[in-house]
């Protein structure tokens, strides 16, 4: 399961995101790394101090976007204190990835979608990783090719695309 925790603002890159998971998802549910897709599933846990009607009126507005599940929940949530101690929450919008057992597989998988999307199923840092290795053969010859005087520099050896920076 993969818990979108998050509050209600700036958040529509996340959702447009994890729309786009959810039919990488649907489309083609085969297993892979011993995970079955079908059964992988999205939950939003909005995160609110204040619920007043303006608030509402936001929360209703994203939910119309989202393809996924979502907690409706307008009082202070039960295990508030899990989602902040345990999976770290301060505000920002995190992703923790978890079996139905409990288990923690990542506990914010956002930064390996972002930069991998469906790919990266299911989701684990190691995952994330693996990508990375096998694209590294392209990126040791895009650094040594000339394009037209673009120098291609690694910013991080672990992780492929974004980290790359390309200068005149």
């Amino acid at each position: 399961m993969l818990l979108f925790i998050s509050g209600l603002d700036r958040i529509e890159d996340e959702i447009r995101l994890l729309n786009s998971i959810y039919e990488g998802l649907v489309e083609d549910p085969n297993d892979r790394s011993g995970f079955k897709k079908e059964e992988f599933k999205i939950l939003w846990i909005p995160m609110e101090s204040g619920w007043g009607d303006a608030r509402r009126e936001v929360f209703n507005t994203l939910k119309s976007y989202i393809k996924w599940y979502v907690v409706e929940c307008f009082e202070p949530l039960p295990g508030t204190r899990l989602i902040e101690e345990e999976l770290k929450f301060q505000g920002k919008p995190i992703l923790p990835v978890v079996k139905p057992q409990g288990v923690l597989l990542n506990d914010d998988a956002l930064d390996i979608i972002f930069e991998w999307g469906i790919d990266a199923f299911p989701f684990r840092k190691s995952d994330a990783y693996l990508l990375a290795q096998k694209w590294k053969w392209f990126w040791d010859e895009v650094k040594k090719t000339n394009l037209h005087g673009i120098q291609v520099k690694p910013q991080n050896q672990l992780t492929a695309f974004s980290l790359y920076t390309f200068t005149d």
